[in-house]
């Protein structure tokens, strides 16, 4: 795997803001039949659904010739842009999201994430795509909330947290959330390109420079994953983009860390590693800052992004741990687009009934496996090891933790690893 190393800074913003218009027509721009060609198709009970048609006013793209599938997509600049608005007569509650105003039917309705809307003087309601936050309505939003739209809605992209609209079995939902569907990628690349077609109007001595810079910062790094992740899982030969953050004091350690996370990770099925592109390597203060817990050497984000220590050993407990994060947050999603219940592996009865049973500690409250999440992807790591490695975590200083102990577990990840046809 190719390696290459830079730090990168990430912070978070999201606003809401209502306000009133003039009610206009609304039109939705038909996709070319080229556009219709689908390289990473998404399958429903056997059967490809349609993800390119929606309720949203949407981009036009087309498939060119070219080595990867992302630089397939081309968007045609003229439709970055739409005054047309999905218009709702419905009441809207304070607590109550967006894309709850409308009647979502297809999948790219419930990829698109609407943040804003228009009051009108009727009490119909424009919500607002990403599509739709031109400088036209800078009367009404400010730059920063145009470029926002665009960022959250590559968020909600990388972290597909609305397949509980296609399935409620857990292992459908699994397999529909590695991939994006070409329409869905074309409509992250467009949030991009908008971003920065938005962005280049603004002067440096603006107010709202800096943290326009800080957005976009964080627009093209979402699009960056969303790219690399776009590519592994629909067919493009397997790369993962490593970072080692510059305030790592020991370099030359952390570049044979990656070496040994990448021979590691070859181990892993196949269909895991296709769910993964972007990996780093950070100082141990700053990942324990994140998990709360020094004895952690690891941690998984919903964007399917993997940290490791500095201070980690050559041990492959913790890369595996990781993977079972990644396995476990692939079916992490809302039961229902009021995002109050979820449902993932870790959360279904028959793994709560194990978790009780072989890993909860009832002696140590702070045992970190007694959250589980964590109990379900340490399983998969000691399950993972047995079965690639011909070993056990105590092998490697993880006492109690084996999976000899615990028939259960082993059982329990001998039908998973069947019902999803892993190696």
């Amino acid at each position: 795997m190719k390696k290459r190393y830079k730090k990168l800074k990430l912070t978070l913003l999201a606003s809401l803001v209502g306000t009133s218009l003039a009610l206009p027509q609304v039109t939705i721009q038909a996709q070319t039949d080229e556009a219709a060609m689908e390289a990473c198709p998404i399958m429903v009970g056997g059967e490809v659904i349609d993800t390119e048609s929606t309720l949203y006013p949407t981009i036009s793209y087309e498939l060119i010739d070219a080595n990867l599938p992302a630089d397939r997509v081309k968007i045609d600049a003229s439709t970055l842009f739409s005054d047309d608005w999905a218009i709702s007569d419905g009441d809207h509650e304070a607590n109550a999201y967006y894309q709850n105003l409308l009647e979502l039917e297809t999948y790219r309705d419930y990829s698109i994430w609407p943040m804003y809307i228009l009051t009108y003087d009727s009490g119909d309601l424009a919500v607002l795509a990403p599509i739709n936050m031109s400088e036209d309505l800078l009367e009404f939003y400010s730059v920063i909330e145009l470029l926002d739209a665009q960022n959250e809605d590559l968020y909600h992209k990388l972290i597909s947290d609305y397949m509980h609209a296609f399935s409620d079995d857990l292992d459908e939902i699994y397999h529909l959330s590695k991939g994006f569907p070409t329409s869905i990628f074309a409509d992250g690349k467009a949030n991009l390109q908008r971003a920065e077609a938005i962005f280049a109007n603004i002067p440096e001595d603006d107010e709202n420079y800096e943290q326009a810079l800080s957005l976009m910062d964080q627009i093209s790094f979402k699009y960056f994953v969303l790219e690399g992740r776009y590519n592994n899982a629909c067919g493009a030969d397997l790369y993962y983009d490593y970072f080692v953050y510059d305030n790592v004091e020991d370099q030359e350690r952390a570049s044979e860390l990656v070496d040994f996370i990448d021979a590691s990770l070859q181990k892993m099925p196949l269909d895991l590693q296709q769910r993964l592109f972007d990996i780093r390597v950070i100082r141990h203060d700053e990942l324990t800052d994140r998990t709360e817990d020094e004895n952690l050497m690891a941690k998984a984000y919903s964007e399917r992004i993997l940290y490791f220590s500095d201070q980690m050993e050559d041990d492959p407990t913790w890369v595996y741990f990781m993977v079972g994060q990644i396995l476990d947050l692939s079916t992490y999603m809302p039961k229902d687009t009021f995002y109050e219940e979820y449902t993932s592996y870790s959360l279904a009865d028959e793994w709560q009934a194990i978790h009780n049973n072989e890993w909860l500690d009832e002696a140590s409250e702070d045992a970190w496996t007694n959250d589980s999440f964590n109990s379900f992807s340490f399983a998969y790591a000691a399950y993972a090891l047995q079965k690639y490695d011909d070993a056990q975590p105590s092998d490697f200083g993880h006492e109690n933790m084996d999976l000899t102990e615990r028939p259960e577990t082993e059982a329990y990840f001998d039908d998973l690893f069947n019902r999803l046809s892993f190696n």
